[in-house]
């Protein structure tokens, strides 16, 4: 039980010092290839910042 607390612990400091991004799907590592940007609207992929302001 106190090892499963401590990784809770662990987790919610990282949390609280990192952006956690969760697109279920390629896109960032598209991003951190530097194959595609995120803040201009892409043809291929499923999410860039244009078109999550779209909704």
């Amino acid at each position: 039980m106190a090892e499963t607390n401590t990784h809770l612990i662990k987790a919610k400091q990282i949390h609280q010092k990192v952006i956690v991004f969760d697109g279920h799907c390629d896109t960032i590592l598209e991003v951190m290839n530097h194959k595609r940007t995120l803040e201009k609207k892409s043809t291929t992929g499923h999410l860039d910042i244009p078109r999550m302001k779209e909704g």
